[in-house]
């Protein structure tokens, strides 16, 4: 994990889990990988371009709740309501978390 002066543990996390969140949400919000990582460079400038947050933001993701997977019958009668509701289902919400590490990670390797 990367530290910076003056900022605990507990606000390392905040950040990092923050930016990985970020970038699963625009992901899911229907974003292009260009403008995903436009966004995720203008929060890491936020928060002042510490070292090392694109690599363990990326790592946070697979942390993170994931959807439940349900059966077949389950998940195509579920389809419809969750369209009329504009949100997505688990296989979206899967794809938009490895996009999200997928471009985390090229961040990391650019921005260190």
């Amino acid at each position: 994990m990367w530290h910076r002066l003056l900022m605990t543990n507990s606000e390392d996390a905040i950040i990092v889990n923050g930016i990985g969140a970020y970038a699963v949400t625009f992901f899911e919000m229907g974003d292009s990988s260009d403008v995903v990582r436009q966004k995720l460079l203008s929060e890491w400038r936020r928060f002042g371009e510490p070292a090392g947050v694109f690599d363990a933001a990326a790592k946070a993701i697979s942390g993170f709740p994931q959807p439940v997977l349900e059966s077949v019958e389950n998940t195509e009668r579920k389809r419809a309501i969750l369209e009329k509701l504009g949100a997505q289902g688990p296989e979206e919400q899967l794809v938009a978390a490895l996009r999200a590490r997928e471009v985390l990670g090229s961040l990391g390797k650019e921005f260190g």
